[in-house]
């Protein structure tokens, strides 16, 4: 849905198929993707909250995301 939209991505993937539509958003150019820890306790935890932040801000500040994200969107449009 977010690619109809012309929308970037931060995907977060636990489960299923996630993990590979995250490696397709990076690849694509549409955003990133930020897998979940595979271990519990704080300082795990502070890290990954840390790359989830930093991800997001890629995403929002960058406009090469957001330039894919609206190219997909009209090729999808065109299709």
């Amino acid at each position: 849905e977010s690619m109809a939209k012309g929308v970037p991505l931060v995907v977060v993937p636990g489960f299923g198929d996630q993990p590979v539509n995250g490696r397709k958003a990076e690849s694509l150019g549409l955003g990133l993707a930020v897998p979940r820890p595979k271990e519990d306790g704080d300082a795990v935890l502070s890290e990954y909250v840390r790359d989830l932040r930093q991800a997001m801000r890629g995403v929002l500040e960058g406009d090469s995301y957001r330039a894919k994200a609206r190219e997909m969107a009209e090729a999808i449009r065109g299709a």
